[in-house]
């Protein structure tokens, strides 16, 4: 599920940190999944199938 080729890997991990920083600037609003997508330039498929497969920050 989380396999891909190297720069699909690469453009993902961009695009979750901008969703990242996004979330991080706006935690105090409420943010769908959908604006969320859209903002990063992913479907709302591929951005919960990135998130699910990204390592967790702690």
């Amino acid at each position: 599920m989380c396999e891909s080729n190297y720069a699909d890997v690469q453009r993902e991990s961009r695009k979750m940190a901008q969703a990242r920083d996004y979330l991080d600037a706006h935690y105090r609003e409420d943010v769908s999944i959908d604006a969320l997508a859209a903002l990063v330039g992913l479907s709302r498929f591929h951005l919960m199938r990135a998130s699910a497969c990204a390592p967790s920050r702690q």
